[in-house]
């Protein structure tokens, strides 16, 4: 919660009875060991590990969650770096996400998390899946287009992968499907 918004629903609780000042409000919160405040305008309790993140993979899961956007690994170590005001590890950051399944590798060294719609495997396994999803055949743009909501990378790597014969075959000029 949002620290102003905190102080105005105590201060409409109570000012019935008392005038409270922040100070008060703030002296009272500082009492409690499970009351955590970060970065200087959010209160939550310690327990909730996604916001009192504890490990470099809960630090790492808060730093995407908070920008909603895939990150380069350097980018995500030097955000939890400023976060916590101590140096980590690049390598340590990109062996946690990479051995963590809820971290998806977006593009070369860029992360993304699954929560975010970002699916796990290649190029080639995100492309079976949108002609499987979409059970007719499609064009190299519509799986062009469909492959970008997954996966951030160059389209004529996508172009690349259509051209896979093991798994996708050319109906049409320019429609493509699954191999049968």
């Amino acid at each position: 919660m949002d620290k102003n918004s905190l102080y105005q629903l105590v201060r409409i609780n109570l000012s019935k009875n008392f005038d409270i000042s922040v100070v008060f409000i703030d002296s009272v919160l500082d009492v409690f060991d499970d009351i955590v405040t970060w970065e200087e305008n959010l209160i939550w309790l310690t327990k909730w590990k996604i916001l009192n993140p504890s490990t470099i993979k809960d630090r790492a899961v808060y730093v995407l969650k908070k920008e909603w956007i895939p990150m380069h690994f350097v980018d995500i170590a030097n955000k939890i770096s400023e976060m916590t005001k101590s140096t980590i590890k690049v390598n340590t950051v990109h062996n946690e996400l990479i051995k963590n399944s809820d971290f998806i590798l977006v593009w070369r060294w860029v992360y993304g998390l699954k929560e975010h719609w970002y699916k796990w495997g290649t190029i080639l396994d995100v492309i079976v899946e949108v002609l499987k999803k979409h059970w007719k055949p499609m064009t190299s743009e519509d799986i062009t287009n469909e492959v970008l909501k997954y996966k951030k990378v160059q389209v004529t790597t996508i172009y690349m992968n259509i051209q896979n014969k093991n798994y996708i075959e050319r109906v049409w000029r320019n429609f493509y499907q699954l191999k049968q």
